[in-house]
């Protein structure tokens, strides 16, 4: 379980959805984004660990392969503006050449616009001491996604025409975004 209120996880489910079917290029192939209460579960358990690091582990108990997002801010937590921020990372990445600014860090983005990652599962934590970066009362924002995404060599998405390449079909295409299962 996610200590996330239901407004909260609404939000950013919104927030990646949005980004995800406004990519500057249309997908093709962009799946609808949904909650995975197994990967909710996993991610809270890391946050609740308080240290700024990926869990090298996140895999072990769920079928398939997991990507993560982490994102730590002080003050109060507002749902969404992690992954604003992890979305900014856009002004530094190239589609055409699938390459990040020198020095920039691309792979938040990539992961939130990643075409095939379609299971998302989030969890937060206030933490009094944040690990690795020893910040004081900053909150710990945990997002896994399955599949996971930002496979060497392959770009997030293939662009042309919305919906032509959904994974099963495109009968329930819905705003740019492949539909539910």
């Amino acid at each position: 379980a996610t200590d996330m209120s239901q407004e909260q996880i609404n939000t950013i489910l919104q927030a990646h959805n949005n980004y995800r079917k406004a990519v500057n290029l249309t997908a093709t192939n962009m799946e609808y984004m949904e909650w995975d209460d197994s990967l909710a579960t996993i991610a809270q358990d890391w946050a609740d660990g308080c240290d700024f690091a990926h869990n090298s582990n996140r895999g072990d108990n769920y079928a398939g392969s997991v990507g993560e997002n982490i994102y730590a801010g002080t003050g109060s937590y507002t749902a969404g503006s992690e992954t604003e921020n992890w979305h900014s990372e856009v002004s530094d990445y190239t589609y055409s050449s699938n390459s990040c600014r020198s020095g920039a860090v691309c792979g938040h983005y990539t992961q939130v616009v990643w075409a095939t990652s379609k299971k998302l599962g989030c969890g937060v934590k206030l933490c009094s001491t944040l690990g690795t970066v020893n910040w004081s009362n900053a909150n710990l924002v945990v997002c896994n996604y399955a599949p996971s995404g930002n496979f060497v060599g392959q770009k997030p998405y293939i662009t042309g025409t919305p919906c032509t390449q959904c994974a099963n079909g495109n009968d329930n295409c819905s705003d740019k975004l492949c539909g539910k299962d």
